[in-house]
C-alpha cells in the first residue's frame, strides 16, 4: 500500500486537475497537451528501456556490496543517458520535432520544456528504483506526495492564474517534477555511485532491451489512440476522447492497486497444489469487481462529465462504456501473464502484446474516419480484449488457471439486468436528482442479484464475513500487542 500511494495519488490528481484544465484551457488546446501527454509517456517508456527490471535483477544476484553498487553506477548512467539522448534532439531541433509530430512549429518552446521534463522524470524514476531495492517504502511514499502536490499546485498555478495554457502546463509539470528530484537526490544520497563498470552497463542492457517491445506494445495500446483521433479527426476530438476515457478508466482504482499485490502472491502460492483454484476464484472475484464500477462508471457517465468539464464535452459519453468495459479484460490480462511469467516465458507475452496493438492501431485507422471517438474506445476494448485472450490461450498451454465459466455467466447475466435498469431510468421524463437515486438504487441491488442468482452461495458468503472477522481481530490483537507492556 506504502509503493502504492504514488501511482494511487497520481490517477487521483488526473481527476482532481480535469475540471481546472477544461475550464481555464481552450478545447484545442487540451487536446494537444493529450497529444504531447501521449508522445512523452512513449519516448519515457522508451528510455526507461527495462531498466528497474534489469537493475532489480543484477542487484539482488550481486556477489556482496561492492558489485551491488557496481550495478547501481552503471544503472545511474543508462538512466540519464538514454533520457539525455532524446532529449538533446529534441532542444536542439525543437521546430522540426514538433512540426513533424504536431503539424505546426508553434509547439517547439513546449517540447522543449517537455524534453528536460523527460530527463528530470527519468533520474527520479532512478530513485524510486534504489528506495523499492533499499525497502524504503514509507520514504518512497513521501516522495511520491511531495512530487504529486508540486506538480499539480504549479501546473494549476501556471494554467488557471497566469493564463500560460499548454506551455504554463508542462512549465509546471517540470518545476514540479524538479523540486521532486532535489527531495529524491537528499533520500538517496548515500546510494548515489560516481564510477561506472562498462561491463555492467552491457549487462543491464543485454537484460532490459528484450523487455522494451511489449512496454512500448502496452503503452501503443493504451495511448496512440489519442494521437491517431488528433490527426484524422482534430485536436478538439481529442480534448473530448481523453475526458471520456480519463471517466472510462476511473477501474484502474481497483486495478492498479490490485496488481502491485497481485504478482507477488500469485508467484509465492504457484508451486501449491490449489494454486489453480486460488487464481479461478481470484478472477472471478476481481471480474465482479471490476464489474460492480464499471457499472457504477456507466450509469453515472453524464453526471460526471457534466460535473468535471465543460457542455463543449457531452459527446465524450458515447466512449465511456467502451473505455470502461476494456479495463475488466486488462484486469484479466494480469492474471494470465502469471503463468508466462512465472514460467520464463515473457518472449510469448511481447509477441502477445505486439498482435493486440497492433489490431488496436489497424482498428483506429479504420473507424475514426467512420465513426469519429468512438472508435479508438472501440478499438480498445478490442485491442484489450485481444490482449486476454491471447494470453489466456498460452497460459492454458504453460500453466493452466481454470475459470468459472458457470459464475462467471451469472455475472454477465446480473451485469445485464443492472445495465437494463441504468438504460430505462436513463429514459424517464423525471426530475434529475431523481434519476441519480432511482440509479444509486439499482447499482446496490447489484450484490443482491448476485447472491439471488448463485454467483455467491451461503457458505461463500459466511466465508467471505468470517475472513473479513479474521483480519480485524487480527489487526486489533497486534494493535493490542503494540500497545501492552
Amino acid at each position: 500500500m506504502a509503493y502504492g500511494i504514488g501511482i494511487f495519488g497520481s490517477q487521483l490528481i488526473i481527476y482532481v486537475m480535469l475540471p481546472f484544465l477544461t475550464l481555464y484551457m481552450p478545447q484545442e488546446e487540451y487536446g494537444v497537451v493529450s497529444v504531447i501527454t501521449a508522445i512523452y509517456t512513449f519516448l519515457n517508456n522508451l528510455t526507461n528501456a527495462g531498466l528497474p527490471a534489469a537493475t532489480f535483477r543484477y542487484y539482488h544476484t550481486g556477489e556482496g556490496a561492492s558489485d551491488q553498487r557496481t550495478t547501481i553506477g552503471a544503472s545511474q548512467f543508462l538512466f540519464f543517458l538514454f533520457a539525455f539522448l532524446p532529449a538533446t534532439g529534441i532542444l536542439f531541433f525543437p521546430k522540426s520535432v514538433s512540426t513533424l509530430l504536431l503539424g505546426s512549429g508553434q509547439y517547439a518552446l513546449v517540447l522543449q520544456v517537455v524534453a528536460c521534463f523527460l530527463v528530470i522524470n527519468s533520474m527520479n524514476t532512478f530513485g524510486s528504483v534504489i528506495l523499492r531495492i533499499r525497502v524504503r517504502p514509507f520514504v518512497s511514499s513521501i516522495h511520491s506526495i511531495i512530487l504529486i502536490a508540486c506538480k499539480t499546485g504549479i501546473t494549476l498555478l501556471f494554467v488557471i492564474a497566469y493564463a500560460r495554457g499548454i506551455l504554463g502546463y508542462w512549465l509546471g509539470q517540470l518545476m514540479g517534477e524538479l523540486i521532486g528530484l532535489l527531495f529524491m537526490l537528499w533520500f538517496i544520497r548515500r546510494d548515489i555511485v560516481f564510477q561506472v563498470s562498462w561491463s555492467r552497463v552491457m549487462d543491464l542492457v543485454k537484460f532490459g532491451f528484450p523487455l522494451i517491445p511489449a512496454t512500448l506494445s502496452m503503452n501503443i495500446l493504451r495511448m496512440s489512440d489519442r494521437y491517431i483521433v488528433g490527426t484524422l479527426a482534430g485536436l478538439e476530438q481529442v480534448a473530448v476522447y481523453d475526458v471520456g476515457y480519463k471517466i472510462g478508466t476511473i477501474i484502474l482504482f481497483l486495478i492498479i492497486p490490485f496488481r502491485m499485490a497481485w504478482i507477488p502472491f500469485a508467484f509465492s502460492v504457484a508451486d501449491q497444489p490449489e494454486a489453480p483454484k486460488i487464481y479461478r476464484d481470484v478472477l472471478t472475484y476481481i471480474a465482479a469487481g471490476c464489474s460492480f464500477l464499471i457499472l457504477g462508471v456507466v450509469a453515472f457517465r453524464v453526471e460526471l462529465i457534466h460535473t468535471i468539464a465543460p457542455v463543449a464535452y457531452s459527446q465524450a459519453v458515447t466512449v465511456v462504456g467502451w473505455v470502461a468495459a476494456s479495463q475488466l479484460f486488462l484486469a484479466a490480462y494480469h492474471i494470465f501473464s502469471v503463468g508466462p511469467m512465472y514460467m520464463n516465458k515473457t518472449r510469448s507475452l511481447v509477441w502477445i502484446a505486439l498482435v493486440a496493438a497492433g489490431i488496436n492501431l489497424l482498428l483506429n485507422f479504420v473507424l475514426i474516419p467512420r465513426i469519429g471517438i468512438v472508435g479508438a474506445a472501440i478499438a480498445t476494448f478490442v485491442g484489450y480484449l485481444v490482449l486476454a485472450v491471447l494470453t489466456y490461450n498460452l497460459d492454458n498451454r504453460i500453466m493452466p488457471i481454470f475459470i468459472d465459466w458457470k459464475r462467471l455467466s451469472r455475472l454477465l447475466l446480473s451485469s445485464g439486468l443492472i445495465l437494463l435498469i441504468t438504460w430505462a431510468v436513463d429514459n424517464l421524463m423525471i426530475n434529475p436528482w431523481t434519476k441519480i437515486g432511482f440509479k444509486a438504487l439499482g447499482l446496490l441491488l447489484f450484490p443482491v442479484i448476485l447472491f439471488l442468482v448463485g454467483f455467491v452461495s451461503r457458505a461463500q458468503g459466511k466465508e467471505i464475513l468470517e475472513l473479513g472477522k479474521s483480519m480485524v481481530n487480527k489487526r486489533m490483537g497486534k494493535t493490542e500487542e503494540q500497545i501492552l507492556p
